[in-house]
Parts: structure tokens; C-alpha cells; sequence
């Protein structure tokens, strides 16, 4: 059997399994099954969040051959069966009433004119003949403006769909012609509970700690981090178990076990300098990349050492931490103060300007010694204030 990418074996094929976005699952919902169809959806937001998903099970939904039944028994929220003709052939690729164009490659005024061609076309009885454009922002103006009326009103059972992650791109007159839905970045619960799926269905194991990394670094972007689970699946190839280690060495990306270093390197250096430039020639010789040190991890930690602070008197951090170390490993490690993150930070704000246009070991070196100069000099005026 041929490899399926996570990014498709798990796309939704049903309301129900989307993940993070409830509100508007609601409400399409409801326009299916109350028969309050717009003239024209767009859905936006950013890439890997589910746009292009929705507007394929809002096509798949109202062109299922079950449909008629569910709203004849008032089924509360229709969903398309998945096994009848018209939902098997959209997952195939090869409906002829649902057809998805990538503006990206079909964005002039001659693609337009294809579109109206399409619209012209009558679908079978019952059904929509329904157009979804991916990437719709890069349609030019005079190819926005010729589909203009095909959008304020579009022939009977023709529906268009867009999707874009960059809105402000289409024309005011486009978009106030749309019915639009703003999707949101995928909560990092949801996020873990799809990965753990993902391991759990190629038998491989794999440390929690891992997991709650991955999570953190999608950034609400599922489809790029099934893309690394596969990358994560394919190193490891079954036999081998996946720890902070491994995913630090395949993917580049910092791990959990990573953060502790250097965050516990930044407290303990403020006392002792010298193990802040021997923990950075550790780091160098085992291979650590030292730009996504600086300008990831460094200013995670910052971030998280201020929300460690506020959330001193928290069971709880107040917001979830970047870097998905434990509340309680802050609190029974923390040495800093505000006075301190204030340093390192503007260390860093002044460091990143150049970072790395020379030496990007020396920078980050100079970076943290900027900011204990900085911390000594105001502690001893301090004292003799």
C-alpha cells in the first residue's frame, strides 16, 4: 500500500472531526439544514487551519445524496454521508459539480471568464455546481472585477467558494459581496490529540514531552505539523522510540529538553558569566543551531520567564508557556526578576539587528554578557544609591 501523507489520510471528512473551529461549523450547519445559502463564502485566516476543508465538506454537504433525507427527518446538524456516489467522488477527485481552482496558477482575466463558463453550466437535478477557489488573492483586479456580478448574483445552484490566507487582497467589492468566515489558528489541545492519533496509527512510540512541542510549535497550523510527523515516522521507520533527543536531531526545532538547558544556563550564568560562553561551546560543538537558539528559544524564554513572574501566585501559568516547560519547574528554579528579563531583552532587541552578520557564536555570547554587564552596573549603583 502507497504512503498517504497525514495531511491528507486525516483531513476531515465530516463536520464533526474539524477540529477548532465550532462556530463555524455551527453556522454552516445551520445554513444547510435551515436553507439560508449566501450568494457567494469566503474563508480566511492562516495557512493549515482547515479553510480549504470547510469549503470542501460545505460543497460535499450539500451535494450528498443523503442530504434530502436528513432534512426531511430534521436532522440537527446534516453531515455528508461519505459513502454515496456524489461525497465518494469529491474525495476521489473526479466530481463533476464540485471543482477546485488554485488561483495561484489561474488568476488572470481568462481563468476568469473560464469560472463564469463553469457557472453557466447546469449541474444534475438536486445538486450545486459549486467552484471553490484556493489562494483567491491572487486573482488580479481585472480578474476580481470580472467576477464581480458572477458573486453579487450567481446563476441558480451555482455556488462560489473562496479561501485565501490574505483577505485584505481582494477588492472591497468582492468581499462585500461574500459571506465570511474568519478561521481561527487550531487550539494546541486539539492539536496534540490529532499527533497522538497520528503516532498511535503507525505504531510509534513517542515521548509526551515531544508531542507537547510539536503542539506548541504548529502554531495553530495542523497541515505543517503533520508534515513533520512524517518526517518524525519516516526517521524513526517503527524501530526506534522518539524522545527530545531525536526530534531535536531530525527536525532542528528546539526540544523541551533544549528549553531547560538554557533557560536553567541563563539563571545560573547570572552569578557565574564563564558557564554562559562554556555552555554556548557545548552547544556549538554538538551541532546546535545557533540562530535558532537566538531567536527562538532565547525569546521564548524571555517570553516565559515574564509569564512565570506575573503567575507567581498561580497554581497555573496565566497564559500556556512557549517553550511547554512545567509551571512548577519555573517557580522552584526562578531566580530572576523583572529587572533582569528587562536586560535580556534589551540585549537582545540591540543584538538581533546584526545577529549572525559576522559570527552568530560571538553574538549570541555578547548577547548575554550586554545583559549582565547591564544587571551588575545597575545592581552596584543601586547599592550606593
Amino acid at each position: 500500500m502507497s504512503f498517504i501523507a497525514s495531511a491528507r489520510k486525516y483531513r476531515p471528512q465530516r463536520f464533526i472531526e474539524v477540529l477548532g473551529q465550532a462556530g463555524t461549523v455551527r453556522t454552516l450547519q445551520n445554513t444547510i439544514r435551515y436553507n439560508r445559502l449566501g450568494n457567494c463564502y469566503l474563508f480566511c485566516g492562516p495557512r493549515g487551519t482547515g479553510k480549504t476543508t470547510l469549503a470542501r465538506l460545505l460543497a460535499k454537504a450539500l451535494n450528498c445524496d443523503d442530504l434530502p433525507r436528513q432534512l426531511k427527518d430534521g436532522v440537527e446538524k446534516p453531515e455528508p454521508c461519505g459513502t454515496c456516489n456524489e461525497c465518494q467522488n469529491l474525495v476521489k477527485g473526479v466530481s463533476t459539480e464540485i471543482l477546485e481552482i488554485d488561483a495561484a496558477s489561474h488568476r488572470g482575466i481568462d481563468d476568469a471568464k473560464a469560472i463564469q463558463g463553469l457557472a453557466d453550466q447546469m449541474p444534475k437535478p438536486g445538486k450545486w455546481r459549486i467552484v471553490i477557489i484556493d489562494e483567491c488573492h491572487m486573482l488580479t483586479k481585472e480578474a476580481q472585477a470580472a467576477l464581480l456580478i458572477l458573486f453579487e448574483n450567481p446563476p441558480s445552484s451555482f455556488l462560489p467558494i473562496l479561501c485565501t490566507t490574505n483577505p485584505e487582497a481582494l477588492t472591497d467589492t468582492i468581499r462585500s459581496r461574500c459571506s465570511t468566515f474568519h478561521i481561527r489558528p487550531i487550539p494546541a489541545t486539539n492539536v496534540e490529540g490529532n499527533l497522538k492519533k497520528i503516532f498511535a496509527d503507525a505504531n510509534q512510540t513517542i515521548d509526551d514531552s515531544v508531542i507537547h512541542q510539536l503542539a506548541l510549535s504548529s502554531e495553530g497550523s495542523l497541515r505543517d505539523v503533520q508534515q513533520i510527523c512524517d518526517q518524525l515516522i519516516g526517521s524513526a521507520l517503527g524501530h526506534c522510540h522518539i524522545d527530545d533527543e531525536f526530534y531535536e536531531s531530525v527536525t532542528g526545532q528546539p526540544s523541551l529538553q533544549l528549553y531547560k538547558r538554557v533557560a536553567g544556563t541563563m539563571i545560573t550564568a547570572m552569578s557565574d558569566p564563564a558557564i554562559w560562553y562554556e555552555e554556548v561551546a557545548a552547544m556549538y560543538e554538538e551541532g546546535v543551531s545557533l540562530s535558532n537558539l537566538f531567536y527562538k528559544v532565547i525569546s521564548n524564554l524571555i517570553r516565559d520567564f515574564e509569564i512565570a513572574i506575573v503567575s507567581r501566585s498561580r497554581q497555573t501559568p496565566c497564559v500556556p508557556y512557549l517553550s511547554g516547560m512545567p509551571h512548577e519547574l519555573f517557580q522552584s528554579k526562578m531566580t530572576l526578576s523583572e529587572f533582569h528579563l528587562d536586560a535580556f531583552l534589551q540585549s537582545w532587541e540591540e543584538t538581533a539587528k546584526n545577529f549572525g552578520r559576522v559570527s552568530e557564536r560571538a553574538d549570541l555570547e555578547m548577547w548575554f554578557i550586554r545583559a549582565y554587564y547591564q544587571c551588575e552596573w545597575e545592581r552596584k549603583h543601586s547599592a550606593t544609591a
